[in-house]
């Protein structure tokens, strides 16, 4: 997967959550633990090949089980001041 960077921006600083993708028309859903990003990256790519293939911006509780997409109760969100 190119644009590994923008991951890594988006999620590397986040602790116990996970990065949720999603396929159509299937709607499958997996959870992958931020530490498993190149796990990610692989997978996305294998499944962009057959699916169209979806990512949520929002990091998810760790504790999502595949098949379940989860709602905004369930993200992992902290507001940071960078200025």
């Amino acid at each position: 997967m190119e644009n590994q960077g923008l991951f890594e921006a988006l999620f590397g600083k986040c602790k116990d959550c996970t990065i949720s993708i999603m396929t159509l028309p299937d709607k499958q859903i997996r959870h992958y633990p931020v530490e498993q990003l190149e796990k990610f990256y692989e997978d996305a790519a294998e499944l962009g090949k057959a699916a169209n293939t979806y990512f949520s911006v929002w990091p998810r509780r760790g504790d999502i089980p595949n098949g379940v997409r989860g709602g905004s109760e369930d993200t992992v969100f902290k507001r940071e001041r960078i200025y």
